[in-house]
């Protein structure tokens, strides 16, 4: 069975924001972007175990085209996204989502 992805809620609002922002650079950016993120997530809860190590037990997929990286735990009973995150932001800003 295919897990299902569930959003930390600060990485949903990152999702987004980056979604907005791409649009205001070029009209329908964001909606390519936001696919780019759907194609990503789908392949992970395809094979969740199938990605790099991050560190711990938290992986990354990057998304294709953008500058972005799907961070995720594996858990019994879902895909856990903590972060949708620029690459070139400081890589450990996303850490007190743990706990969360």
């Amino acid at each position: 069975m295919t897990p299902a992805a569930v959003y930390h809620d600060e990485a949903e609002a990152e999702l987004n924001e980056a979604a907005d922002r791409y649009e205001s650079l070029q009209q329908r950016l964001g909606e390519r972007f936001l696919d780019a993120v759907d194609v990503a997530i789908s392949e992970i809860c395809r094979s969740p175990e199938g990605f790099g190590f991050l560190r711990a037990d938290i992986r990354c997929h990057k998304v294709r085209r953008f500058p972005y990286g799907i961070l995720y735990r594996v858990q019994p009973d879902c895909v856990f996204i903590l972060a949708v995150m620029h690459l070139a932001r400081k890589s450990d800003y996303w850490e007190h989502r743990l706990d969360g």
